[in-house]
Order: structure tokens, then sequence, then C-alpha cells
């Protein structure tokens, strides 16, 4: 381990044993998040704040919105809404440095177009535009597939669909990259910061809080909710753009001196009860501002928007902590179950959208329960999803990019 690591109730413990422990909870942890973002996508079309735009049905809330929805659903929606892009990003930051150091700037971007940039390729010409159809023709768009090929490539702009993300991914990578050519020293400081102080990972929380507060605030307060960036064929919210910027660099200094922050055992896992406790209040708090700003019951104008602004930023933080803390503390053994859905998981990330849309379009028609049809949707997409996805990496073609 690091120096500045304590370790706590450690008999047996060795920095191999460790390493492995801590490559199963990230693991687990990324393939818990991919599961979210389908049930994310699978009830969003239930849920009571949902709106669909039949002017520019690219600009609803989700592809399919349903007539039956269910205000409880919005209470994990909007949660995920503040957390798990960011997280998403941290997670994917935590082995940049030592991929960087292992193959160099040149290869590493090679192989992060090949992991990336194909994969988005294939989705932003293929799969996104089979996930989407079926909102184009909810929004009164011309029957038959010629108009909607048409409006997809010829008009625009071409639907992205959850694939903004390696698009995005690929952006960062080829940054850190750069700047790990240019500047090889970047992340030296801050990531030995981090390792000094894993035996107080709330003072890494609150750099990291400070650091967003910067990112996210400004750029709230200037575009609001609904601003959105084209940055080539990739959509991104622009009060994010700084926020998802910086979970990136923290992920890739926290990974370069992750051997202390992110031991199994160390104080962050220990302290996993007490991160949860501080992630469940600090939503519970913003949701509860929210539903009262939405219901005008507390003054509008600049004031509460930074609240709001605040608020959103500490759950983001809160969440992310208390998940990497609860995956090192608990997902630290192989399951065979677990093992064979992380496998599959990055390739259920690319195609999930098609079932899960074609799904609650079929279900529109039907008068039954929300959460029966959310039920169905998700089971139905993680499901045939993964049984695809499985069948298609039997290619080494596949395997090797999925």
């Amino acid at each position: 381990m690091m120096d500045g690591t304590k370790l706590i109730d450690l008999p047996q413990y060795t920095k191999e044993a460790d390493r492995h422990e801590r490559s199963v909870s990230l693991d687990y942890l990324k393939t818990f998040i991919i599961v979210l973002v389908v049930v994310h996508h699978s009830i969003i079309a239930y849920s009571l704040h949902s709106h669909f735009n039949v002017h520019a049905y690219l600009a609803s809330s989700g592809p399919i919105v349903d007539a039956r929805r269910w205000f409880g659903f919005d209470v994990l929606v909007i949660l995920n809404h503040t957390f798990f892009m960011a997280l998403m990003f941290l997670l994917s930051g935590l082995f940049v440095w030592r991929s960087l150091q292992r193959h160099g700037s040149a290869r590493f971007v090679r192989q992060r177009l090949i992991r990336l940039g194909v994969p988005y390729a294939v989705g932003l010409l293929l799969l996104m535009p089979l996930a989407h159809y079926p909102s184009f023709r909810e929004g009164g768009g011309a029957p038959g597939l010629p108009a909607y090929l048409w409006q997809c490539f010829a008009v625009g702009p071409r639907p992205n669909g959850p694939i903004w993300f390696l698009g995005v991914l690929l952006m960062f990578d080829t940054t850190a990259a750069v700047m790990q050519r240019l500047l090889p020293g970047w992340s030296g400081a801050p990531s030995r910061w981090v390792a000094g102080r894993a035996t107080r990972p709330a003072v890494v929380f609150a750099a990291l809080l400070a650091a967003s507060l910067v990112a996210y605030v400004p750029l709230a307060l200037r575009f609001g909710p609904d601003r959105w960036l084209m940055i080539g064929t990739v959509p991104l919210q622009a009060n994010r753009v700084l926020l998802y910027a910086l979970y990136f660099a923290a992920g890739v200094v926290i990974g370069r001196g992750g051997d202390a922050l992110l031991a199994v055992r160390c104080v962050l896992a220990q302290r996993w009860a007490a991160w949860a406790g501080l992630a469940l209040l600090s939503y519970a708090g913003f949701l509860a501002w929210s539903e009262a700003q939405r219901r005008g019951l507390l003054p509008a104008g600049r004031a509460a928007e930074v609240v709001g602004d605040v608020g959103f930023v500490l759950v983001c933080g809160a969440t992310s902590f208390a998940l990497l803390a609860a995956c090192m503390r608990w997902a630290r053994r192989h399951v065979a179950l677990l093992d064979a859905l992380t496998a599959n998981s990055y390739g259920i990330f690319m195609v999930h959208y098609i079932p899960v849309v074609w799904l609650q379009y079929a279900l529109l028609g039907q008068d039954w329960p929300p959460g029966v049809k959310a039920a169905i949707v998700v089971t139905g997409a993680l499901t045939t999803s993964w049984a695809a996805v499985a069948l298609a990496r039997r290619l080494p073609a596949i395997r090797a990019v999925l």
C-alpha cells in the first residue's frame, strides 16, 4: 500500500489480494451502473414529469412517454440524473493513467478509437436510428423508413441516445493522452495529495465538492437545464460539460493514487454506512426542495437556483462516494452470475435502447398499471440485450471490442 494508508483489522492483508478484490468491486460497480442505466431508460416513459415534444421528438425527456405514469418513478429518475453519468466518467478515468504508462499516448488513443470510436460509429449509424423509429412515428413523422432515414441522415439532428457518453469519453481520453505527452506530471501532485489523505476520505470529498461547485453552478445559472451543445455529432448538456470533465479528471487522479483511497479494507470502505446516510439525507433534501420549487411553495429567483444547484452537486458527490464505498466493502468476491453479466455489460449498454423503446412503444395501447409496464420493459430489455450480446460476442471481432 502507499504511504499514509491506514489498514483496519488486516492480519492477513496482501497487496495482491487487495488489488484483486478492488478489481472485482470496481467491475461490479460499473455493471451496477449500466443495469441502472437500463432501468432508468425503461421507467422514464412512466415518470410523472416526463414530456414528449411532438414538434421535435429528440427534445423529449425520452423517446416514448406513456399516458400511464407514476410519481414514484420520478424519485429514481431524478436521483439518477444527479449522479450516474458523473460517476460513469469517474469510473472511466480510474485506469487511464496506468494504461497511458503501460502503452504510451499514441497506442492508448488507438486502443480507445477501437474500444469507443468503433462502437460509437456503429451506434450512430445503425443502433440509434433503429431505436428511435417509434419515437419518430409518435412525433408525427411520415410513415415508412425512407422518410425516417432521410430525416436522420440528411436533415438531422441524428439521434444519439445514450451513446453520446462514448463520444464524450473518447474526447476526454484523447485529451488525457495529449496532456500526458505535453505535461506528463500534470496529475502527479493531486494524486499524491489524494493518496496522502486516504485515511480521511471526507477531505477528498470536500475538495471534489468545492471543485464541482465551481465547475457546475456558474454554467447552470448561465444556461439552465435545457441548453444543449453539439460537439461534432455528440450532444451534451451545456451546464454539465465541466462537471463531467472534472469527474473524469478526478478518476484519473484517484486512479493514479488509488491504491490507498480505494483499498477495499480502508477507511472509505469501512465507513460505507455513513456515506450512504449522507447520500440519502442530501437527496431527500434536494428532492423536497425541488418539489417545493416546482409547486411554487418557495420564492423564485437566482438565490433559489443557487440553492438547488448546490444541492445537485452535493447529491452527485455523496451518492458517488457512497456507491464506491459500498462496493469496496461488500462486492469483493466473484459471483458466477455477476461475472457473466459483467462480461456482457458494455454490449448491453450499447444495444439496450432498442428493446427499451420498442417495448415501450408496443405497450402504449395497453391500459395497464405503469408499474406492470415498467417491469415488462426492464425485464424484457435486460434479458434480450444480454442474450443478444452474449451471442454476438462469440464472434472474435465483436468480442475484441465489446
